[in-house]
């Protein structure tokens, strides 16, 4: 506790963090301390699979496990390189169990595609997420983009 910190509590007393020391609003002190909870980013060169994606995302945002240590997912955002759409990007967004992926703009000139997904919220394993986000690489006889995935299926 830090007497005459601004923003504090009544007083000028407020709580900082264990790990930063900086002062910590009331509203954010139970998840600032929660060493379960964090972001996790994952990056794939390789051009994606809209079926494989589908499958992961499925799993991560709808076959979540139940108790303390199962994986749960608040918010994800991501710009992904799916296989067949060399110029355009596929935008990702979620919250809980409903996500929206949809083909956005462009990819930057001069700049490699490269898929990157953010995943907000608790008991994230980076080894266990990264091996999965980067099954979702494409095979060569896959469909490409949501439109040609969608037709097949």
């Amino acid at each position: 506790r830090v007497d005459g910190e601004k923003g504090g509590e009544e007083g000028g007393v407020c709580d900082l963090c264990d790990v930063c020391e900086a002062p910590l609003p009331r509203a954010v002190r139970w998840l600032h301390k929660d060493r379960k909870f964090g972001a996790l980013n994952l990056s794939e060169a390789e051009a994606l699979s809209m079926r494989k994606l589908r499958l992961f995302f499925a799993e991560l945002f709808w076959e979540q496990g139940e108790g303390d240590g199962a994986t749960q997912v608040y918010r994800a955002k991501g710009a992904l390189r799916v296989a067949g759409e060399c110029k355009r990007q596929y935008a990702l967004q979620a919250v809980h169990d409903t996500y929206e992926l949809v083909l956005g703009p462009e990819w930057p000139m001069g700049e490699a595609p490269l898929s990157q997904l953010v995943l907000i919220g608790r008991n994230l394993d980076r080894e266990a997420l990264s091996l999965a986000f980067s099954q979702c690489a494409a095979d060569a006889d896959e469909p490409h983009g949501l439109a040609e995935a969608e037709a097949r299926s």
